[in-house]
């Protein structure tokens, strides 16, 4: 009897993708894709996740999750920016959503795993799962599942890590499927615009205020914090001789700190909220890691010293200092290609 295997599906062709080589590989796949809230609008759900189950022959079931992200994603999220940080609600669904909510509703249909179109590996090393970067770095998203520990990995599939983003359109064209090819996640799915974010801090707004420089000099103002991230450059409409970057965020004063490109470079950075299910992620007191670390999913990996003050609590210099790194985003430490571990960047 083969093993039943529930995916999370978007419409797009990377869960497409996941299910055709998870069906192929005699799994019974079940597809559920889940209603999300848009703050500007209504609930949202993908109509085309349905169509394309249907096209790739697998059962489909659509759950109506939005209280649930509203609360688990969208409020931390409004939080986070509220007290100046930039928090990660990518991270925060998968972990909360994904591999919560959503894989709790698989269990009660059967599903014995749970799939997704991430671009990563799962690799069993004597008796330990390893997650590890995809083989298309480009794609590569184990940033976002550093979560994941030993239960989880050992329940989890990803059919993608094997595969580059051109050889899963390949696989999509062959098979003749009726999928918008040039379709990708959005960063935020939650958020189409400005509207959206207006809709969503609407009760937390402070309204505008000061843009200051290091020195806490009034150069400008803002339309409100909740607009802007560390190392941001556009939209600050300020006239001055050099190019200004978002260095902070003054929560408690409304106020902005603005500075020039090298003020956002910095050479080290605390982190807390560590978590890591890797069999040898170093123990706290233990000398110095060499490792890479990721700052943003976007941002290359760069050299690293990391080093485990605690259970969940730990302390990462850099080999060369690095720009942009923001309070509240998620940092992962990686050993070559396998995940470490990760945790939230603090603000001090």
């Amino acid at each position: 009897m083969s093993k039943t295997v529930g995916i999370a599906m978007s419409g797009g062709i990377d869960s497409a993708c996941a299910a055709i080589l998870l069906k192929d590989s005699g799994y019974s796949v079940i597809g559920f894709t889940f209603s999300l809230f848009n703050a500007g609008s209504n609930i949202e759900t993908n109509p085309d996740s349905g169509d394309v189950a249907n096209q790739i022959g697998i059962q489909h079931h659509t759950v109506d999750l939005t209280d649930d992200f509203k609360q688990l994603v969208i409020e931390p999220y409004r939080i986070g920016y509220s007290q100046g940080i930039t928090p990660n609600p990518c991270a925060i669904c998968n972990r909360l959503i994904k591999w919560g909510v959503l894989r709790d509703i698989m269990l009660e249909y059967g599903c014995e795993y749970i799939a997704t179109g991430h671009y990563a590996r799962i690799e069993k090393r004597n008796g330990s799962y390893i997650l590890k970067r995809g083989i298309d770095h480009d794609k590569d998203q184990s940033y976002f599942l550093y979560f994941l520990n030993q239960s989880l990995l050992e329940r989890t599939i990803l059919p993608l890590g094997e595969y580059t983003k051109e050889e899963v359109r390949k696989i999509i064209a062959d098979r003749n499927l009726n999928i918008d090819n040039r379709r990708e996640s959005q960063d935020l799915c939650f958020i189409g615009g400005q509207s959206d974010r207006d809709a969503i801090f609407e009760d937390m707004k402070k309204g505008k205020g000061d843009i200051v420089d290091k020195s806490g000099n009034i150069i400008g103002e803002h339309k409100g914090l909740e607009n802007y991230t560390v190392g941001q450059r556009k939209g600050l409409d300020i006239a001055h001789s050099s190019r200004l970057y978002v260095l902070s965020k003054d929560a408690r004063g409304n106020k902005l700190i603005v500075g020039e490109k090298e003020d956002l470079f910095q050479s080290a950075m605390n982190v807390h909220s560590f978590i890591s299910s890797h069999p040898f992620c170093p123990e706290p007191g233990l000398s110095p890691f060499e490792c890479e670390v990721k700052i943003r999913y976007r941002t290359p990996a760069t050299n690293a010293l990391f080093i485990r003050l605690s259970e969940t609590d730990a302390y990462i210099k850099f080999e060369n200092p690095v720009s942009g790194i923001a309070p509240g985003q998620i940092a992962v430490v990686y050993d070559n290609d396998e995940v470490i571990g990760g945790g939230i960047i603090s603000p001090d």
